[in-house]
């Protein structure tokens, strides 16, 4: 589909997550690498990982899972394959191998984002850490081998499914 006529939901709708979910069964299937706009590629590691994220302080009709007034979407990968992409995030600890926290109000707008407008965006990120508007746990090291899955869903996903 073009980005014309892909549709759009709401970001962190639960209907833009289950938009999400068919994304990533066709777009990431037997990929083996990703070119960057900015020249590059990544290759996809195979590795088996589950990535949380969650947006605090976010609207209450977007508000679901443990946290009120948080919202967010999990992605699960074995052996580098997506094999699950849920409709919230995950706070047990056991559960998960990283959760990414963000300000709602910063970060909801970044959604429709393209990869250039993120790339200059992302060059805040020292201050957004220090602000308390972001947050990685364990730590941001701990995400690197996930970065191929985060890119496509930028160049592929965010801008053109979201409303």
């Amino acid at each position: 589909m073009t980005q014309d006529t892909n549709p759009r939901f709401e970001g962190l709708s639960v209907e833009w997550v289950d938009a999400m979910r068919e994304f990533c069964d066709v777009y990431f299937a037997d990929k083996t690498v990703i070119e960057l706009p900015i020249g590059g590629e990544l290759a996809f590691p195979p590795i088996t990982f589950m990535g949380s994220f969650e947006y605090k302080g976010c609207p209450a009709h977007l508000s679901r899972g443990d946290v009120q007034g948080s919202t967010g979407y999990s992605i699960r990968l074995k052996d580098g394959n997506v094999v699950e992409v849920l409709d919230h995030p995950i706070y047990d600890e056991a559960e998960r191998d990283a959760h990414l926290i963000m300000d709602y109000e910063v970060f909801a707008p970044t959604l429709r984002y393209t990869f250039e407008e993120d790339f200059a965006f992302a060059a805040n990120v020292d201050q957004m850490l220090a602000d308390g508007k972001l947050a990685y746990t364990p730590s941001a090291e701990v995400w690197a081998p996930f970065t191929p899955w985060i890119v496509g869903l930028r160049l592929g996903f965010l801008p053109n499914y979201t409303a």
